[in-house]
């Protein structure tokens, strides 16, 4: 710094001086927002399946590691990066929460300074960079990609999407093939991470009209505007980073379709995918502006949307783009900030629909981004500098502090789908997610408990009802179990090939038992001391779930062989084994109704 201050002018170096006061502002501030994770644990949701049970990971970051991360799509996405870094934290600091979290937090807080770069860079405005660098770090729909260890795809997107945007900006104002190549190594990594990023090109256009003004008939003669260019070279130049894109596009089409992530048009129609595609944008929008009642279980997509309210949000949308084309040439970065936004979120819109939610926090990670910049260059604050700076400081607070409190929501496995139980009782997703713990613990009495409500009220779930019908087999319920996976597999459900296949089985491992107790009776008939016989035939019995059945040869097994610790141990569970009551007075009230499919409905 000194010596940079002895071959410059004293402003220059006062400049550097608070561009470096201001980033460390920015970095105790994303500190504060989200200091409350690195006390969290992990969430149940997809974070057992991505980091803690998860063997590629678990051993940490290695050679075959890293052949495993690149080898193949995996849950649905190739994301090579996200992998080597989750393995690279637990090669730093062991398999314990506290690391990703960590490593979670400093990955935002790095992209939040280089958007601040960035943008610093490209229009030279030193406040508007920092408010807009500040309202993406801390914004309160950020939340769930930083307190979420399985969203540090997300995370990593962000990083490299602003690192491109810096890079790119030097190569605008001065292109050279070292500069472009690192333009496009950037964008390759953010494609390693997430293919979120294949929309990064187009935004490079955009920022080529404003603020760089290469589309300009002449040099726009501002300090920070790249050189004028012509039109189609300008667009031909993004060819090879469009064509990175495509194939992660590609690549991420078919491994969501290889993993049936994305629902059939026959299950989620062409038309109410566009009216859930719309109400998001109308949905972040409102977000944005109120961050309330944030979630992880946002409605199933599909979930029947009013005509009117769709109408509404259009109209609205319409109204917004007809304004913003109209002021294009005065307010240039409206036009570039609105369409950032409508770009961005087009992949994750619902058009092509991956998952069952109908919106998602982390979806506006970076697409929000195109707002903020909208607003801080469109509102002019040049006649009253100081209420301007006093209105920004006090959202930047108000964001941090809700940002906080919402991390605090993820403190537990259940924390959260907890919170929003207490708003939305009926709430499918979250209600799944805390009978996924209560299974963990072998209460699978109480998880039935929880996902029986939302069942009845959402007959048709073909998801809720395997979850049903897993938890049924696991307390033994097998008949119970069929019942459920085959009105699984008669229903609308995108994964109804997988719980046909599921029927088969337990279809099977009913027959078999079937057969065990027709092989024990007959046994038993000619040797009625036969221990081997009893045992078979109360064991299977009680994995039938006909516990008063297989009381009675379980007890002569037991006086057959006193010793025997496992036999006793199946007396105790058969005496102590009943159907689950709501569950069997739902499936006798949902066949007398004839509500749903038949019992016989999907049979193999």
């Amino acid at each position: 710094m000194s010596t940079f201050c002895r071959s410059t002018s004293g402003r220059a170096c006062a400049g550097v001086r608070a561009e470096i006061a201001w980033a460390l502002f920015l970095l105790g501030l994303t500190a504060a927002a989200y200091w409350p994770v690195l006390g969290n644990g992990f969430a149940n949701i997809d974070d057992p399946m991505t980091i803690v049970h998860n063997p590629a990971v678990q051993q940490g970051l290695s050679w075959e590691t890293l052949r495993w991360a690149f080898a193949s799509p995996r849950l649905a996405n190739w994301m090579p990066l996200t992998w080597v870094s989750l393995a690279l934290d637990v090669r730093l600091f062991g398999p314990a929460p506290f690391g990703h979290h960590l490593t979670a937090l400093v990955i935002h807080a790095a992209a939040a300074l280089l958007a601040f770069a960035a943008l610093r860079s490209l229009t030279g405005d030193l406040g508007k960079s920092l408010f807009v660098a500040a309202l993406f770090a801390v914004h309160p729909l950020q939340v769930e990609s930083v307190a979420w260890a399985t969203e540090r795809s997300n995370l990593l997107a962000g990083l490299f999407w602003f690192g491109t945007i810096l890079l790119y900006g030097r190569y605008a104002r001065r292109p050279a093939w070292g500069r472009y190549l690192g333009v496009a190594a950037t964008l390759l990594l953010g494609l390693l991470a997430k293919p979120i990023v294949v929309t990064l090109p187009a935004v490079l256009l955009l920022l080529d009209y404003w603020p760089l003004g290469r589309f300009a008939a002449r040099p726009a003669g501002r300090p920070h505007s790249a050189p004028a260019g012509r039109p189609l070279a300008v667009v031909l130049e993004k060819v090879p980073l469009l064509l990175l894109c495509l194939a992660a596009a590609g690549v991420t089409v078919f491994s969501q379709l290889g993993a049936e992530a994305a629902p059939s048009l026959e299950t989620f129609p062409l038309g109410a995918r566009a009216a859930n595609g719309l109400m998001s944008y109308g949905r972040y929008l409102v977000k944005a502006a109120w961050p309330v009642d944030l979630s992880l279980y946002y409605p199933p997509a599909g979930t029947a949307i009013p005509p009117a309210r769709v109408l509404a949000v259009a109209l609205l949308l319409a109204l917004l783009c007809a304004v913003v084309f109209a002021a294009r040439r005065r307010f240039p970065s409206l036009a570039v900030g609105w369409c950032w936004y409508l770009g961005v979120l087009l992949p994750v819109i619902g058009i092509v629909q991956v998952g069952s939610q109908s919106a998602a926090d982390r979806f506006a990670h970076v697409s929000l981004a195109g707002i903020w910049i909208a607003l801080a260059w469109t509102i002019r604050c040049s006649r009253h500098p100081r209420g301007c700076a006093a209105l920004a400081a006090v959202l930047l607070v108000a964001c941090a502090a809700a940002s906080n409190r919402q991390t605090l929501l993820w403190r537990t496995p259940t924390s959260l789908a907890e919170h929003v139980l207490a708003r939305e009782p009926l709430n499918i997703l979250a209600r799944v997610d805390i009978a996924s713990v209560q299974s963990q613990r072998g209460d699978y009495d109480m998880a039935i408990d929880t996902l029986l409500p939302p069942l009845q009220a959402c007959r048709d779930s073909g998801a809720l009802r395997n979850a049903v019908s897993e938890l049924l087999e696991a307390r033994g319920d097998y008949d119970a179990a069929l019942y459920h996976e085959r009105v699984a597999a008669a229903s609308s459900a995108p994964k109804r090939e997988r719980y046909r296949s599921r029927a088969t089985e337990l279809a099977r491992t009913i027959a078999a038992l079937e057969a065990q107790v027709g092989k024990a009776r007959s046994t038993l008939a000619l040797r009625p001391d036969d221990f081997s016989a009893q045992l078979l035939l109360g064991a299977s019995l009680l994995k039938l779930g006909r516990s008063m059945e297989a009381i009675q040869p379980l007890a002569a097994a037991a006086a057959l062989a006193p010793d025997r610790a496992d036999v006793q141990f199946f007396v105790a569970q058969a005496r102590a084994h009943r159907p689950h009551p709501g569950e069997e007075r739902f499936r006798r009230e949902e066949l007398s109704g004839n509500v749903g499919a038949a019992t016989g409905a999907g049979t193999p």
